[in-house]
């Protein structure tokens, strides 16, 4: 995942970096899917989380590169915030998110970033479907909106791609 050597730092530090990062994501889908908010303090957390961690497990070589990437990264999720693409909070997580994964790998993350969101949003479609067709369960909550207006919690979809890479990466 930092694209370094992990048998040169103690392997206690590598997995509380791995828990922290993974913790972040879980703490980040679980709100977004329950409340489709992000609190600023998670990204926060795990944007402050990554240089901590290169302090104790140490520099990689392309560590400029995770910086450049989240920038470009949070530089297009401000255009796609502004045009009403993509909310805040899933912004900032997706920076935040990009830093631990650097320039080189961030297709690997952005394409199962995209695999989760079309799952997220296929699931969302057969929900608000079944609502419509299967009579007991209109009374949890139909939604009104059609289903061009219906919001998806990215923030589900951007941990979940994160979660999901992060073992094939390594650390």
């Amino acid at each position: 995942m930092l694209g370094f050597d992990p048998s040169l730092s103690a392997p206690w530090s590598v997995e509380i970096a791995e828990a922290t990062f993974v913790a972040l994501l879980g703490a980040a889908a679980l709100t977004d899917m329950w409340n489709r908010r992000i609190p600023n303090v998670i990204p926060l957390l795990l944007a402050l989380a990554f240089p901590i961690t290169l302090g104790v497990i140490g520099l990689p070589p392309d560590w400029p590169f995770h910086f450049l990437g989240a920038g470009v990264l949070l530089a297009l999720g401000i255009v796609l915030f502004n045009r009403g693409l993509l909310g805040g909070g899933d912004v900032k997580l997706i920076a935040a998110a990009t830093l631990w994964y650097g320039v080189d790998r961030l297709p690997i993350f952005l394409f199962a970033v995209s695999i989760a969101g079309g799952a997220l949003g296929l699931v969302t479609i057969l929900a608000k479907l079944a609502r419509n067709v299967i009579p007991s369960l209109a009374s949890r909550g139909t939604s009104s909106r059609p289903l061009r207006q219906m919001e998806i919690p990215y923030g589900v979809a951007i941990a979940l791609g994160g979660i999901i890479v992060r073992p094939l990466l390594g650390i």
